[in-house]
């Protein structure tokens, strides 16, 4: 049986782990956060700083978590995976159009484009309770 490879990342463990990581170990691990975020994820190319930058907190926050049993990195990115989880929910559910400009058949196929079987989205197309729209 091999042995893993030495966790090259070591001084950016460390310096998590202290109160303060420091200005140094904050950007490069943000600098890596949106290299990967841009290559694995390029509809949101424009936002990998925010979501570095949050992951980057996220990190901090539960770095006493990180066993070794996996790659700093390889860590890190499932905060990151995340991270783009969310912001990509918050910013699907901030999306509104205006039914008053669209004709009854342009509602009909908007609420199919719109998984019919969301709950919360057929609740959208409900008016207080009466019978939905389609």
């Amino acid at each position: 049986m091999s042995e893993r490879p030495q966790d090259s990342d070591g001084w950016l463990i460390a310096a998590f782990r202290h109160d303060d990581p420091g200005y140094a170990a904050v950007e490069h691990l943000a600098g890596r956060i949106q290299r990967w975020v841009c290559r694995c994820h390029t509809p949101y190319q424009n936002e990998a700083t925010d979501i570095a930058l949050e992951t980057v907190r996220r990190v901090s926050d539960h770095i006493d978590e990180f066993d070794g049993q996996s790659q700093f990195f390889t860590w890190v990115c499932r905060f990151a995976h995340f991270v783009v989880l969310e912001y990509h929910r918050k910013h699907q559910r901030a999306k509104t159009v205006s039914l008053e400009v669209l004709t009854p058949d342009q509602v009909k196929q908007l609420v199919r484009d719109l998984r019919w079987n969301n709950p919360s989205i057929r609740y959208c197309f409900c008016c207080n309770g009466q019978k939905p729209l389609v």
